[in-house]
């Protein structure tokens, strides 16, 4: 294989392969939240300490508002910390698209009470007497509903029924929506005003100035290498080009200097100049050149619009006097010379679309030809199917990997696909080595050129650099094919065979402990007596099982643990994405 296809292959297989380079103990710039590096701008504090304050008087609805990537799950996740066991019971909620009687089952679940039953009335009883019980113990209880922009309006109303419960004094329960922008236009909405008037504390998350964003970066290598030398790394010219791309928003700042740090790497630069990351930006540059092209056609849009006023102007300037053709003359100048503004809609797609693209540093002209010569046959196969028809196949590839032939309604999302099969699903955001750790096989959300609609493809092998990828037929291609229009996000189905918790955690005493650690036990995890309290003994010991299988390492049995759990276990069958010859290898 030519030098530079090499380092291109291998660069994209191990985005963390410049860590040793600059002395970093890992990946300053991981995609996935991690308390340790957790930064505040001013903004960030404002807002957590209006949350603090919020649930802590129990003033009962709460709602954090902030674009894709600007850190509202850190934040989350920081108030989290802040909550002592003794005085707090807390329900976490992520990807909420779930119906009414679904989302009471899961807020159940959470805070481990009965939640097999089938109505909304007798569920909501159920935890009417947790909250009393709790209340008189002295504690308060608090939901937290990540990406609440996904909660259908009906559900919406039903949390605002559930905040009905309440003592003479005080409420029950306090409630936390975080959400993307949206959520603030649904929450207008007129059936559901009621709710809205009840949100007490209202923060908007606003992107880094240029000053913070210099702050943040400094943070993150200082923390990655234990060392303060290493905030010397990138240039303040380094600085200003990264905060202009990224507009100050942290998830595209974390994707830009971790490309950055790769360009240096691959040029054996120990500083990363202004020119390094224009050239990260180039490899970067197919979000910019959508994003232009749609600029552009905002440009001549408005320009048109211009022309036709002054066209109607110019017919009727016997009937308007000087004064309106002033007006209307400063209006085209403000018109042409104001900065064009991307939407809101369009920035959460570009930012979206930004996250963690699989790296492609080297450019030559036969690493060109080696995704060139098999993108050809990917694009027919996608450009020829409609948005849903992709999904409903790529859907039927994989539950058919499960063992599964059924009918599906494409229509729905994914989540409610899974659960009709009596399946979960796991939205994931990153790159394929986080995939390939989880091991199981993934749809692809793709954004093809000229297309408004993603596209989805199943990811179903990975095999060295080489993927099957199928939509019915599979197509064995080198991975690096789908470098340009697959962004990051991935559906993973998935089987909780024993229908554990969301999440388990420190200070748990169930049985789902018992099973934990003898499965743990098993694996030679853990090696102490069968207790089903979750110590610091079965803390470590899921620790190690994470760190030993490239996931986030927390200590918390979450989807993630689990779905890598169950794949390890000889007494459940999942299927897997890599395929044994490379997983014996690893």
């Amino acid at each position: 294989m030519n030098e530079a296809v090499k380092t291109k292959v291998e660069l994209h297989s191990n985005p963390g392969i410049y860590e040793s380079y600059f002395g970093f103990t890992e990946n300053p710039f991981n995609l996935t939240p991690d308390p340790k590096y957790l930064f505040l701008s001013q903004k960030h504090k404002e807002a957590l300490a209006h949350l603090s304050y919020a649930v802590q008087e129990r003033k009962g609805f709460v709602a954090i508002f902030g674009e894709v990537g600007t850190g509202k799950t850190t934040l989350c996740r920081a108030f989290l910390d802040m909550l002592s066991d003794e005085d707090y019971e807390v329900a976490l909620i992520y990807n909420p698209a779930l119906t009414s009687l679904e989302l009471l089952r899961a807020i159940n679940t959470e805070f481990k009470i009965d939640a097999t039953k089938d109505s909304n009335r007798t569920l909501i009883q159920e935890l009417n007497h947790f909250l009393l019980k709790a209340s008189g113990q002295g504690k308060n209880v608090v939901l937290i509903i990540d990406e609440a922009q996904d909660l259908d309006p009906s559900v919406l109303e039903q949390l605002r029924l559930i905040s009905n419960l309440e003592t003479d004094t005080r409420k029950l329960m306090q409630i936390v929506l975080i959400g993307q922008l949206e959520l603030e236009d649904i929450l207008r909405q007129r059936k559901l005003r009621q709710l809205d008037q009840r949100i007490v504390v209202r923060s908007h998350l606003r992107p880094f100035g240029l000053h913070e964003t210099a702050k943040y970066i400094e943070h993150r290598l200082r923390i990655a290498s234990g060392s303060n030398e290493i905030e010397k790394l990138f240039t303040r010219a380094a600085y200003q080009a990264i905060h202009r791309y990224t507009k100050g928003i942290p998830r595209l700042i974390n994707i830009l200097a971790d490309r950055a740090l790769i360009v240096a790497y691959t040029l054996n630069k120990k500083k990363v100049t202004r020119k390094i990351v224009r050239k990260a930006i180039a490899d970067l540059g197919e979000i910019d050149r959508r994003v232009v092209r749609e600029r552009f056609v905002k440009q001549i849009t408005a320009m048109v619009g211009i022309l036709v006023l002054l066209t109607i102007g110019w017919q009727l300037r016997d009937r308007i006097n000087d004064t309106f053709l002033m007006v209307l003359g400063k209006a085209q100048n403000s018109k042409l010379s104001s900065k064009q503004v991307i939407p809101k809609g369009k920035l959460q797609t570009e930012v979206t679309s930004a996250q963690n693209i699989p790296v492609e540093t080297v450019t030559s002209q036969e690493a060109s030809a080696v995704v060139s010569s098999n993108l050809n046959p990917l694009l027919e196969t996608l450009t020829a199917l409609s948005a849903k028809e992709t999904k409903l196949r790529a859907v039927r590839v994989i539950i058919n990997m499960w063992g599964l032939s059924t009918a599906v309604d494409p229509s729905l999302k994914f989540n409610t696909i899974a659960s009709d099969l009596g399946m979960r699903m796991y939205q994931y955001d990153g790159n394929l080595s986080g995939i390939r750790a989880l091991n199981y096989p993934a749809i692809l959300e793709l954004r093809l050129p000229e297309e408004m609609k993603a596209k989805y493809i199943a990811l179903k092998h990975i095999k060295g650099d080489q993927g099957t990828f199928s939509l019915g037929n599979d197509m064995n291609l080198p991975l690096l094919t789908t470098d340009r229009f697959w962004y990051g996000r991935a559906y993973i189905f998935w089987k909780d065979f024993e229908e554990l918790a969301t999440c388990i955690e420190y200070g748990d005493h169930t049985a789902e402990v018992a099973w934990i650690q003898k499965k743990l036990k098993s694996l030679g995890y853990y090696d102490s007596d069968i207790t089903s309290i979750y110590g610091k003994k079965t803390k470590m010991a899921v620790a190690d099982f994470q760190r030993n299988h490239h996931i986030r390492v927390d200590g918390i049995v979450g989807p993630e643990t689990k779905m890598v759990l169950y794949s390890r276990l000889p007494s459940y069958e999942t299927p897997h994405l890599v395929l044994a010859v490379e997983e014996e290898s690893t």
